[in-house]
């Protein structure tokens, strides 16, 4: 990825920092920068990719993916910079905090997925939910909400309640674009009043003739 398509990656506490994953020497990376800007500052340095950051709810911790193991695993470390630890074992991709800051709750793929939850000491990991977008989830007081893909050319914002386990329809999000309308990320307010999502309204593509390029 290049410097000027850095994306943010925050969630959480973070304080006045954003963080965010960059492959700058080929590999991704984990970096943060103040909110005000300045000079960006490398967490991860391994030759595997580390992508796909969240914060704690604390402030203290980022989770992100990483290919360390050959395979896609969710791991933390401190977010003042040292040595990062597995966290799943089982496969893992996009990861956020329960709000009390016990539990992580996170998806397997990125893609079409399940939400699984594992202890933040690690422990057994637990699946959640079925058939969710897997970049496309937020995790909230009372449960999360998430995308559900259909392939009738519409996506369902729904909500896993933590109390019964039912899962309620929020909104339905349909496109001329493309199958999946939505699913590169979602985010719920402090309030938990709004939810900021991405959707796709426009795909297409060019052919294009390039004369006498040698």
């Amino acid at each position: 990825m290049k410097p000027d398509q850095w994306r943010d990656r925050s969630h959480g506490c973070g304080g006045a920092k954003f963080v965010f994953d960059a492959s700058l020497e080929g590999q991704s990376e984990i970096h943060i920068v103040d909110a005000g800007g300045g000079r960006p500052r490398r967490m991860t340095n391994h030759s595997a990719d580390d992508a796909v950051a969240s914060w704690s709810r604390d402030g203290r911790w980022l989770y992100f993916v990483s290919d360390r193991t050959k395979e896609w695993q969710i791991w933390k470390m401190p977010a003042e910079g040292g040595e990062a630890v597995q966290v799943t074992k089982h496969g893992g991709y996009l990861a956020f905090e329960s709000l009390d800051g016990k539990v992580v709750f996170f998806s397997k793929d990125v893609w079409l997925s399940s939400i699984w939850k594992v202890p933040v000491d690690r422990g057994e990991e637990e699946k959640v939910q079925e058939s969710v977008l897997g970049q496309a989830f937020a995790v909230a007081r009372k449960g999360i909400y998430f995308v559900s893909p259909h392939f009738d050319g519409s996506s369902t914002i729904d909500f896993h309640s933590f109390e019964s386990g039912k899962v309620t329809t929020i909104a339905t999000i349909r496109s001329t674009a493309t199958v999946f309308v939505a699913g590169w990320g979602m985010s719920v307010s402090p309030d938990e009043r709004d939810l900021l999502y991405t959707q796709f309204d426009q795909s297409s593509s060019n052919l294009m003739l390039v004369e006498n390029f040698r």
